[in-house]
């Protein structure tokens, strides 16, 4: 009995700091080149036409497109 007690005393203490000391911070930039896929889906090759940057390229052409006929561009 008193193992378990003391087996949760010491489960309920933070060690470490809770890790808190191992957090990077990133600007806004460094994040979006190291995780671009987060941004722009999945990344490959561009052997498919679902890469992230065709996607990117489609997406502009279409705006660019949009804002023409409407008579933005």
């Amino acid at each position: 009995m008193a193992e378990e007690l003391e087996l949760k005393d010491s489960a309920q203490q933070p060690s470490d700091n809770g890790g808190y000391d191992k957090l990077v911070t990133l600007t806004p930039r460094e994040h979006i080149r190291l995780r671009p896929g987060m941004y722009i889906g999945k990344l490959g090759d561009g052997s498919q036409s679902d890469d992230g940057i065709y996607v990117l390229i489609k997406e502009v052409m279409d705006n660019s497109i949009d804002e023409f006929n409407t008579g933005f561009a």
